[in-house]
């Protein structure tokens, strides 16, 4: 039985480019360096990158749909303005994370 062919690129996730350029490929640490210099593209592209995941992980807490969608928007507001405080100690993913976690519990 052959294998089930991969999905293409999803048409409601538009790939984004900066400047002209294609930044799908850059890694976090490089967009993450763009955000940082004040580049709210570069940090779109980390949303979205990283959305499906802190999405997952807040309605496997709050078990509520639009609790979770809120809590990740609020997550993703908070860790903008929270940019200049991310040390790399972890990844950005992780990091993310944390702070969707944190909202998620006082929702």
């Amino acid at each position: 039985m052959p294998a089930p062919a991969r999905p293409g690129p999803s048409p409601l996730l538009p790939d984004r480019g900066i400047g002209g350029e294609h930044h799908g490929g850059l890694s976090d640490d490089a967009l993450l360096d763009r955000a940082r210099g004040g580049d709210p593209e570069a940090f779109g592209i980390l949303v979205e990158r990283h959305r499906g995941a802190v999405f997952g992980l807040l309605l496997g807490l709050l078990r509520d749909w639009d609790g979770a969608e809120d809590a990740q928007q609020a997550a993703f507001v908070k860790a903008w303005r929270a940019l200049g405080s991310f040390q790399g100690r972890s990844s950005f993913k992780t990091w993310l994370c944390s702070i969707a976690l944190n909202e998620g519990r006082t929702a």
